[in-house]
């Protein structure tokens, strides 16, 4: 899989794995965004959130944003993921992993940022536990702001110029109410 290629997808475009914008053609610095789950974002199209994403990416200095998600099932509804068979996607661990490993290849920026889990209960349950694991895959997060409950918030709820700060999520409970 090359995460710098513009859109990962699953062959069936169910998944998307990986988006990367080019953000400047001087260096390899990458701001490596980790959200929810991918939206209508794909290889010409920015959602609200890519918008955001790169105009911060630009902020930090950073020439690209490589986005990954917790889940890759691509769907605006996040009660979505609950009832489908495979939320996660095949490559998606492999993906975020082989980003992790760019960003800090590459002195990047690691970017938690998928927010409190939403939803339905099932949603909400699914979702904590998912951000469980995506979390303890290194500790090398950051985040732009952090919830009351712990968790990383989503950039496009949150004002510009927020500079990134490192998150640990250990000791989190990720516990929906």
């Amino acid at each position: 899989m090359d995460i710098l290629a513009a859109a990962n997808f699953s062959p069936d475009r169910r998944h998307r794995y990986t988006l990367c914008r080019p953000i400047s053609m001087f260096g390899d610095r990458p701001l490596v965004s980790c959200g929810y789950n991918p939206s209508v974002a794909a290889e010409a199209r920015n959602d609200p959130t890519i918008t955001r994403e790169v105009t911060l990416a630009e902020m930090l200095d950073c020439s690209m944003l490589i986005k990954v998600n917790t889940f890759a099932a691509v769907s605006p509804y996040p009660d979505d993921l609950a009832v489908m068979s495979d939320p996660v996607g095949t490559h998606n661990d492999e993906a975020i992993q082989a980003a992790v490993r760019y960003c800090r290849e590459h002195d990047g920026i690691l970017l938690a940022c998928w927010g409190t889990p939403k939803g339905k209960a099932a949603t909400r349950r699914l979702a904590a536990q998912r951000f469980r694991e995506v979390a303890a895959l290194t500790n090398h997060w950051t985040a732009l702001r952090v919830t009351k409950e712990g968790h990383p918030e989503h950039p496009l709820y949150l004002p510009g110029g927020l500079v990134p700060s490192p998150w640990n999520a250990q000791g989190k409970a990720y516990m929906p109410t």
